[in-house]
């Protein structure tokens, strides 16, 4: 750690991971029915931990972090590697190039960093006049973005190349079509459309459970 704080570089082997899978289920059959997790070194998360706890002190402010503070965090995302383990088998490692994993500590900061960005963006392209949002759903106010969670919604007018891209999806899409496992685009008021997400809650729970719920 001494280290790594003189020089900002860390060994590989630091942040490499191991990928295994967990049963969602006592029977899984199929590969659906496992949840990935990825097993991380100890040191890095220590590393993780002292770059998260000094964000988390400044993160309500708009403010910018030393380029030496700024090359700790590029190193620790930008050498992540991982290997799948199946079975007690190691597989060959491979670089992630999504470096951002669920459970690290610097992840959700990071993440909030960026949609500001983008929220600072999508603002002044309006103010430009570059995108036009949906008007009076506030009074004297104006829509062109919605953010919740790891979810951001765009509005704008579209123009001659959005009803382009829009036709040709439909000639190869169709609705309604799964998003998160949610169907969208069908009616939520029929049965039909939530067959498939009633279907997998049985598996997980139990159709013991189930019965008693009824």
């Amino acid at each position: 750690m001494a280290e790594f704080y003189k020089t900002g570089k860390l060994e590989r082997n630091i942040n490499s991971s191991f990928i295994a899978r967990i049963p969602k289920n006592e029977n899984p059959n199929d590969i659906p029915k496992f949840r990935p997790i990825c097993l991380v070194s100890s040191l890095y998360k220590i590393v993780a931990k002292v770059l998260s706890r000094r964000i988390r002190e400044v993160i309500g402010a708009v403010m910018g972090f030393g380029k030496r503070w700024t090359g700790w965090m590029l190193e620790g995302v930008s050498i992540a590697r991982a290997a799948v383990l199946i079975n007690g088998t190691v597989t060959n490692e491979f670089r992630v190039y999504r470096g951002l994993r669920q459970r690290d500590p610097l992840s959700p900061f990071l993440f909030i960093l960026v949609t500001k960005v983008l929220h600072l963006m999508m603002d002044k392209a309006e103010e430009m006049g570059i995108i036009e949002g949906i008007k009076d759903v506030i009074p004297g106010q104006s829509v062109t973005h919605l953010q919740f969670a790891d979810d951001t919604i765009l509005f704008y007018r579209a123009d001659e190349d959005v009803r382009s891209l829009c036709t040709e999806w439909l000639l190869i899409g169709e609705l309604p079509f799964n998003y998160l496992g949610i169907p969208l685009g069908a009616d939520p008021r029929k049965i039909s459309p939530w067959n498939g997400i009633v279907e997998r809650v049985e598996e997980t729970i139990g159709l013991e459970v189930v019965g008693k719920c009824d």
